[in-house]
């Protein structure tokens, strides 16, 4: 190996520590196959809704599902960039408290969370998703 190249490598561990200084579990990860209504709703009775566990293959013959993600970000991160990454694949879109926030994919896993979120409070992001061949 070349000394660029191990320079190069060096510099590019470096840059990924320092780019993901905290990770927080979410509080809970929730899956419904289909198109249920008013599933963004933080309000929904989520009595028919099974844990989405690491893993969790969907799509296919079935290509539509939703997610529904309740997460906490510290009051102390306020003023710090703060991110969510939901590696569902299949593509969709997110919506935060009930309200569209973004569009996403397989390649897009991530999305940037308001100032409004940084408050120790229970938030719910919502992804209507869609695959065509099992993820």
């Amino acid at each position: 190996m070349s000394v660029q190249v191990a320079r190069l490598e060096a510099r590019a561990a470096e840059t990924a520590r320092l780019a993901v200084r905290e990770k927080l579990p979410v509080d809970r990860c929730l899956t419904h196959p289909g198109r249920p209504l008013n599933a963004q709703a933080p309000t929904l009775d989520e009595g028919e809704w099974r844990d989405a566990a690491p893993g969790l293959a969907w799509g296919g013959e079935q290509p539509w599902s939703w997610f529904r993600v309740w997460f906490r970000v510290p009051s102390a991160w306020a003023g710090e960039r703060v991110r969510l990454t939901l590696p569902f694949g299949g593509q969709g879109m997110a919506y935060l408290d009930g309200v569209p926030w973004q569009g996403r994919d397989e390649n897009h896993p991530d999305t940037t969370l308001p100032e409004s979120t940084r408050d120790g409070r229970p938030h719910l992001m919502a992804v209507e998703s869609y695959a065509a061949r099992a993820t």
